[in-house]
């Protein structure tokens, strides 16, 4: 009797609001992290994009990661977890802190810094099928190194 008594008392009209303001509001948010990062609520991913604005081509490595998600559900997740951040920038190789052992170039056009969990692409402006496909890959292979080398820490 009382639970019909407290479902008369609830105003749908007003639930029904409360409902759509958070789905207006979750999807905002959605949309604004999406417009600067690359976030997958589903699978727990959450990937930082540093983009260069004026050389580079956010929309490759969006793709690319896509693309591994699309291609290899394991790869993806490698990816999730071992990678904080992939950034469209030149390699800090002349950072005269870093051992050279510590770098890892994939076909020149990108690189890796052991243990740092930050992917760095080499800024392209063009977009083409081919570079989505050779991103995916150095991010594949990169994700495969730092999870090794963290497997390996510990």
């Amino acid at each position: 009797m009382r639970i019909k008594n407290l479902i008369k008392k609830i105003n749908l009209k007003d639930s029904a609001k409360s409902f759509f303001a958070l789905v207006l509001i979750f999807g905002g948010l959605y949309v604004a992290i999406n417009g600067f990062n690359y976030l997958d609520p589903i699978n727990l991913c959450y990937v930082d994009i540093d983009e260069d604005v004026l050389r580079g081509n956010k929309r490759t490595i969006v793709e690319a990661i896509r693309k591994l998600k699309r291609d290899s559900k394991d790869e993806y997740r490698t990816m999730c977890r071992n990678t904080h951040k992939i950034s469209e920038n030149f390699c800090l190789a002349s950072d005269w802190h870093l051992n050279p052992t510590w770098r890892e170039d994939y076909r020149g056009k990108s690189c890796f810094i052991r243990g740092s969990k930050t992917i760095y692409l080499y800024p392209r402006k063009e977009y083409s099928q081919e570079i989505v496909e050779e991103r995916a890959e150095a991010i594949k292979k990169y994700s495969n190194f730092s999870k090794e080398f963290w497997r390996n820490k510990k």
